[in-house]
């Protein structure tokens, strides 16, 4: 089956399961745009998807899917708000909804990269679980907040079976590899420890932050 067809007005139909991720785009993001934009992510979300691969099964958290959910998530250029305000209108929104709808990120150019975290363990997840919790990382010189996204797409891209990554389960022992830069400083929200191992699979343990700019060189 094509992953689109032409319809007689024009329009395009998209076939939900040739859909592996998608990004809001907006120019500036402000409270109200930010809530549209994770109403439009989670209507992606919930777009039914066939089992293509007869026992195949994803497990997040403590829902279990016969099929590789959608990701997706908000990019913005500019906003005003702070991250730590953006953090708490994502997590007032989150407590709306179930964990399978919530975005898998939210980047905004001038500010920084908002993503999820384990608030018993500190571990930060690129798929939220139910019980996650915002974490946000400010942009240090000479790091941005693309890195941040592209650290994101690259881990959520192993669940597409993309051109040239591997499909899970990864072999064992993982490998490590070094990508280069840190995604920027990680802020934590109250209360969320600093994890005690790192098990991510990069050397220089872009999100936990461990490695300064200068280190990452050095390795």
């Amino acid at each position: 089956m094509p992953p689109h067809r032409v319809l007689r007005n024009g329009r395009a139909l998209i076939v939900p399961r040739s859909v592996h991720a998608a990004i809001e785009v907006k120019s500036t993001l402000d409270s109200k745009s930010l809530v549209a934009s994770l109403d439009h992510l989670a209507q992606l979300k919930r777009a039914a998807r066939c089992d293509v691969e007869g026992t195949f099964q994803v497990i997040i958290g403590d829902r279990e899917f016969p099929y590789v959910p959608i990701s997706g998530g908000v990019f913005a250029y500019h906003s005003d708000l702070r991250l730590s305000l953006i953090a708490e209108r994502i997590r007032d929104w989150a407590g709306r909804n179930p964990h399978e709808l919530w975005p898998n990120f939210v980047t905004i150019l001038n500010r920084g990269h908002l993503g999820w975290v384990d608030p018993s363990s500190g571990e930060v997840r690129t798929t939220p679980h139910r019980d996650d919790v915002p974490m946000w990382y400010e942009p240090t010189d000479p790091c941005g907040p693309l890195v941040g996204l592209v650290y994101t797409l690259e881990g959520l891209s192993r669940w597409w079976r993309a051109p040239g990554t591997p499909w899970l389960p990864l072999p064992r022992p993982i490998p490590r590899r070094t990508v280069g830069m840190k995604i920027g400083r990680p802020v934590r929200p109250v209360g969320v420890p600093e994890p005690e191992d790192c098990d991510c699979l990069c050397v220089n343990c872009h999100p936990y932050g461990r490695m300064s700019f200068e280190q990452q060189r050095q390795t």
